[in-house]
C-alpha cells in the first residue's frame, strides 16, 4: 500500500480508527470526541467518522488539524521526528492488514524501511486485484479495574419481593421474568444515602462485575424532591478510576450471530420477556442482547462488531432536541458508521409509543409471533427511502391484512389508484371529467356506476376560469345537484405550466396540507408533459411516476384525460388506442376508453366505453349517448361491439370480410401497398429510433433502394406515419420492434390470393 492508499483506507475506516486510538471517547452525531491527542476526557478534539468530511479532525483548543496519519503519529508521540511518515505509514498499513510501500525516485515502490535496514530491491508495480476486506482490529483493551462482585452479590440479595413486583408492574414485565432477572444477577438494590435504589451490574470484558450502575432516588422517604437532586444514574465502584460507560450484555456474545442492540435495558428486558427466552423451554438462540445505556454511547459497540455478526437495532422514538437533532437517530447513524460492511438493520417501534418497552407494555397483542414478524421485517439501518420488506407469512393472516382503500367509483376505482379516460381529440373528455367530479362530490351515479361522496379537486390546465365555471354550472344543473361548500375544489393553472416533476411536487405538497381529498382530476394530461415526448417510454414513465406519487402521498384517486392517436381506432387493441407510448395505458390502474360507435352521425353522438380494471371484476363494454351537456348510458340496445369503421367501396365487404372495409385508405393509394409489404418483410427487424424522424425515413428509403424501388426520404416518412396512424403498424412492447397488424396481414393475404387466381382485374 502506498501512502495515498493508506490515507484513503484510514478515511474509509475513520470511525473504527477513532475508537481504536481513543477508546474512552464519545460519539456525538457523526463526530468522535475526546479531550486531546493524549486521550484525556473532554470534547475539544473531534474526528468526523462518516460522510464527505470523514477523517477530518481538529483540536479546537489548540487549532491543530491534519490527516488521520498525522493523528496516529501524534497519538503515539513521534509526530514531526525523523522518518515519522514512514513509521506511521508502516504501522497504519499493518493495522489495515497490508504493507506500506515507499515510492522511489524512478516511480517504483518498495517496502518502507523504518529500522535502519536496507529497503528491498525495487520492483515494478503490476496490476493486482482489489484487496480483500481485512479483519477488523479491535480497539485496545480497557484497563483492568478492581472487582465489585461481592458488593454486587449483596445488591442482588437485597432485592425484595415488593420492590420486584413494583418494578414489574411499572415496566409491564411478568413476575416470572422479574424472578429470572434476579436469578441471573441482572438487577438488585444498592444502598445509597437516601435508602435502597435500583441498580444494574457493570462487567468487564471477562464478565467480572466491576461496578454497579445505580438509579439514584430523586425524592426522600416523605416524597419530597431532593435538593439538590442527585444524578439520575451513577456508577459505584472501588478504586479511583471510573469504569466509564460500559455495555450491559445478556447472552453469549462469542457465539451470537445476531446482536440485538438497545439504548435502554428496559427495552431489552421487555423484548426478552415477550419472546419468552427466559423460560428455558428451548435452547437460547444464537443472539445476544447489547445495551449501550443511553443514546450517546453508540461508540462502545465498536469493539464487539465483527464480520458475520449482524446488528439488529431497536431505536426509541425520541423527540427532536432544541438543536433539531433526534438522539435515537444519532445513535443509529453512529452505529452504522462503526458497522462498516457489517449488516445493520433496525426494528422500528410503532410511532404512537415512546420506546419498545412502552409498546410491549401497552399492546397486549404484541406477542412473540408479532415480535418475530417485526424482526423479520427489519429495514436496513443505513439511510434509505425504500419501504420495509414484508414477511407474507404474517401479512396474509386475517389480523395483519392491510386495509382495503375506500371505493370512489363502484366497480372501477379506489382511493390511491389512477384512472385514465381515453378518447379522441375534441371527444368531450373535459365534459366527462367534470361530470365525474360533480358525481363524486355529490355522491350520485355516473354512467350507471355508484359514486361514494367525497371531496374532489379539479386541476384545470386548459380552460379559462369563466369556462370552467360555466361548464360546472351546466353539468350540475343537468344532473339536478348542487355541490355543497368544500366538496368540489378547483385549481385553474392555465398559463402556469412548469416541468411535470416541479408541478406535481408543488401540488402534492399543497394538497397534503389540506383536508383530504377523495378524487383529484388532472385535465388534460398532455398539458403537464412540458419538455416530454409522449412517444418516448422513458419520458412517459417519468410522468406516470409523478402522478402515482401524488396518488400515494395524498391518498386520493387520480383521474386524467388522455387523447387517442390519429386514425381509425376500431382496428386496434383497446389498450393501444391512447396516443404515444403504451406506458400511459398500461400504467393506469383502471381505464375507460371511449371509442366512436357506428351509429354516431352528425348531432347523434354515441361512444362505446370499454372498462379495463385491475382491482375489480371486469365490466362489460357499454354505450353512452351525448345529450348536452352530459353523456348518459344508452338504454336503446345499441351494440357496444359495433365500432365506427371508415366507409368502404361497394362490394368490398363481401369480397374481403369486415376487415376488408378497413383497407379502404390503403387501397385509395396503391403506392402504399409496396410500402406495407416492404415494412412487413424488412422493417420489422429494425427497432424504431424514437424521436428520430430523419433516421426512420432514411431507413425506409434505404430499404426501398435495396428492393430496386428508389423512394424519396420524405415520401418514405409519409408512408411510415400514415401506415402507423391508420392502424396497419403496431409496436411490440416485448421486442421494441414494429410489426403489421392483423388487419394489414389480412389485407395483404387477400391481395396475394387475388393475384394467384385467374382474373381480368388488373392486380398490383
Amino acid at each position: 500500500m502506498n501512502l495515498d492508499e493508506i490515507k484513503e483506507s484510514l478515511r474509509e475506516r475513520a470511525a473504527e480508527l477513532a475508537t481504536f486510538l481513543f477508546p474512552t471517547g464519545k460519539m456525538a452525531g457523526r463526530e468522535w470526541q475526546i479531550g486531546d491527542v493524549s486521550g484525556s476526557p473532554g470534547a475539544s478534539l473531534s474526528i468526523c467518522t462518516s460522510g464527505l468530511k470523514a477523517g477530518v479532525w481538529k483540536d479546537w483548543s489548540t487549532g491543530e488539524t491534519g490527516t488521520l496519519l498525522d493523528l496516529w503519529a501524534m497519538r503515539h508521540g513521534y509526530h514531526g521526528g525523523d522518518g515519522w511518515v514512514a513509521k506511521a505509514g508502516d504501522e497504519c498499513a499493518s493495522w489495515l492488514g497490508g504493507q506500506f510501500e515507499k515510492r522511489q525516485k524512478d516511480g517504483t515502490t518498495a517496502p518502507a524501511a523504518t529500522n535502519g535496514s536496507h529497503p528491498a530491491p525495487a520492483r515494478p508495480r503490476v496490476a493486482t486485484p482489489p484487496p480483500r476486506p481485512t479483519p477488523r482490529v479491535k480497539p485496545a483493551a480497557l484497563p483492568a479495574l478492581p472487582s465489585y462482585a461481592d458488593e454486587w452479590q449483596k445488591c442482588v440479595e437485597a432485592m425484595t419481593s415488593k420492590a420486584l413486583a413494583q418494578l414489574c408492574e411499572q415496566r409491564g414485565f411478568s413476575l416470572e421474568f422479574g424472578g429470572w432477572l434476579v436469578a441471573q444477577g441482572l438487577i438488585g438494590l444498592h444502598e445509597t444515602r437516601h435508602g435502597l435504589a435500583l441498580a444494574l451490574p457493570v462487567h468487564d470484558e471477562s464478565g467480572l462485575v466491576i461496578a454497579a450502575h445505580v438509579r439514584n432516588r430523586q425524592k426522600d422517604a416523605a416524597g419530597n424532591p431532593l435538593d439538590p437532586p442527585p444524578p439520575k444514574w451513577q456508577y459505584r465502584y472501588h478504586g479511583e478510576q471510573s469504569p466509564g460507560t460500559r455495555p450491559l450484555i445478556i447472552g453469549d456474545i462469542a457465539k451470537a450471530s445476531k446482536l440485538y442492540t438497545f439504548e435502554s435495558q428496559w427495552d431489552a428486558f421487555a423484548v426478552i420477556d415477550r419472546l419468552g427466552l427466559h423460560r428455558g423451554e428451548a435452547e437460547w438462540p444464537p443472539i445476544a442482547f447489547f445495551i449501550t445505556r443511553g443514546a450517546s454511547n453508540a461508540a462502545i459497540l465498536a469493539r464487539y462488531i465483527t464480520e458475520g455478526r449482524a446488528l439488529i437495532l431497536w431505536p426509541q422514538n425520541d423527540q427532536p432536541t432544541e438543536a433539531g437533532k433526534i438522539p435515537a437517530e444519532e445513535w443509529v447513524q453512529g452505529i452504522v458508521a462503526l458497522a462498516g460492511t457489517v449488516p445493520c438493520r433496525r426494528v422500528d417501534t410503532p410511532k404512537e409509543y415512546e420506546d419498545p418497552n412502552a409498546w410491549l407494555k401497552a399492546d397486549a397483542s404484541a406477542d412473540a409471533l408479532r415480535l418475530f414478524q417485526a424482526i423479520s421485517q427489519a429495514v436496513p439501518a443505513r439511510t434509505t427511502k425504500l419501504p420495509p420488506m414484508r414477511d407474507m407469512a404474517f401479512a396474509i393472516r386475517p389480523e395483519n391484512r392491510s386495509p382495503i382503500p375506500a371505493v370512489v367509483i363502484d366497480k372501477i376505482l379506489r382511493r390511491g389508484a389512477k384512472l385514465a379516460i381515453g378518447g379522441s381529440s375534441k371527444g368531450r373528455k373535459t365534459w366527462t371529467t367534470i361530470d365525474l367530479a360533480i358525481s363524486v362530490a355529490c355522491g350520485v351515479p355516473w354512467w350507471g356506476f355508484d359514486c361514494v361522496k367525497g371531496r374532489v379537486l379539479y386541476i384545470n390546465f386548459e380552460l379559462f376560469k369563466y369556462e370552467i365555471e360555466q361548464r360546472i354550472l351546466e353539468v350540475a344543473t343537468a344532473k339536478g345537484v348542487v355541490p355543497q361548500p368544500g366538496t368540489l375544489m378547483e385549481f385553474t393553472l392555465r398559463g402556469l405550466l412548469r416541468p411535470v416533476e416541479q408541478i406535481c411536487e408543488e401540488l402534492t405538497e399543497y394538497i397534503t396540507n389540506c383536508e383530504p381529498f377523495s378524487l383529484i382530476v388532472i385535465d388534460p394530461l398532455y398539458k403537464i408533459m412540458m419538455g416530454r415526448d409522449e412517444n418516448a417510454a422513458s419520458d412517459m414513465s417519468a410522468v406516470m411516476a409523478h402522478i402515482e406519487s401524488m396518488a400515494v402521498l395524498t391518498g386520493a384517486a387520480v383521474v386524467y384525460a388522455a387523447h387517442f392517436s390519429k386514425g381509425n381506432q376500431a382496428s386496434k387493441s383497446a389498450i393501444d388506442r391512447i396516443s404515444g407510448s403504451g406506458v400511459v395505458g398500461r400504467d393506469a390502474d383502471a381505464l375507460l376508453l371511449m371509442t366512436e360507435h357506428e351509429e354516431s352521425q352528425g348531432e347523434s353522438v354515441h361512444f362505446t366505453v370499454e372498462p379495463i380494471v385491475r382491482s375489480f371484476a371486469q365490466t362489460d363494454p357499454f354505450v353512452i349517448s351525448w345529450e348536452f351537456p352530459l353523456f348518459t348510458r344508452d338504454t336503446t340496445g345499441l351494440d357496444p361491439a359495433a365500432l365506427k369503421m371508415p366507409p368502404g367501396k361497394k362490394g368490398e365487404k363481401e369480397k374481403g370480410g369486415d376487415r376488408w372495409e378497413s383497407g379502404r385508405k390503403l387501397r385509395k393509394n396503391d403506392a402504399l401497398i409496396p410500402a406495407l409489404e416492404m415494412l412487413r418483410l424488412c422493417y420489422t427487424g429494425i427497432p424504431r429510433l424514437l424521436g428520430k424522424r430523419d433516421a426512420e425515413s432514411k431507413a425506409v428509403a434505404n430499404m426501398y433502394d435495396g428492393m430496386g424501388q428508389p423512394l424519396k426520404q420524405n415520401t418514405a416518412a409519409h408512408y411510415w406515419y400514415k401506415l402507423r396512424d391508420d392502424g396497419y403498424l403496431v409496436k411490440d412492447d416485448s421486442t421494441g420492434k414494429w410489426k403489421t397488424t392483423t388487419m394489414a396481414d389480412d389485407y395483404l393475404d387477400a391481395q396475394a390470393k387475388d393475384s394467384a387466381e385467374p382474373t381480368t382485374t388488373q392486380t398490383t
